[in-house]
């Protein structure tokens, strides 16, 4: 018996998809009345968990899991001791810097050093701003990070958000992608 990690959210269709195509069905995580968390395929030969997308890496790391379906995103900020099999072709993201509309910055190299720069990618954001040899004060956000440069911290030199919805149309002029 084999136990599959499945991701919520926007990879959740596409996975199941992917498995029945190999005779795994786990279509029932995609009906809206069922609340559980943990279901067998149909045939009996393989279970599925259905966790959050950060969770992925962390059953498959621990054991839990043999096998799961994650974005890179999370693979490269999470760094877990799994093995990266193969792309599946699906569930593409970009990771942007964002500014406010009215902000005099048009890219990431025009940022000030020791800027603010909120994101849920906290490592992904380190390695980015570190290529461009940019010294910056990342604050990790997890929620609408978008709002970071609005919301949280209009003072002083708050820059903006690095994630994957960064790229709202309030923040839709400068946008760098990482």
């Amino acid at each position: 018996m084999i136990t599959v990690a499945l991701p919520k959210g926007g990879l959740l269709k596409d996975s199941i998809r992917l498995f029945q195509s190999i005779g795994l069905d786990f279509s029932a995580f995609l009906d809206d009345s069922n609340r559980q968390l943990e279901i067998w395929d149909t045939t009996h030969t393989a279970k599925a968990l259905l966790v959050r997308n950060y969770d992925v890496p962390v059953y498959v790391e621990y054991g839990q899991a043999q096998l799961g379906v994650v974005g890179y995103d999370i693979l490269r900020e999470k760094r877990p001791q799994v093995a990266h099999l193969v792309d599946l072709g699906f569930g593409q993201c970009r990771l942007s810097v964002a500014v406010k509309a009215s902000s005099p910055y048009g890219s990431a190299l025009e940022l000030p050093p020791h800027s603010r720069v909120a994101s849920k990618f906290v490592q992904c954001a380190g390695e980015f701003f570190n290529a461009l040899d940019l010294p910056v004060e990342i604050v990790p956000l997890y929620g609408s990070v978008e709002l970071g440069p609005i919301q949280v911290c209009q003072r002083r030199s708050w820059i903006g958000g690095i994630g994957q919805n960064a790229e709202r149309e309030q923040f839709g002029r400068n946008r760098s992608p990482v």
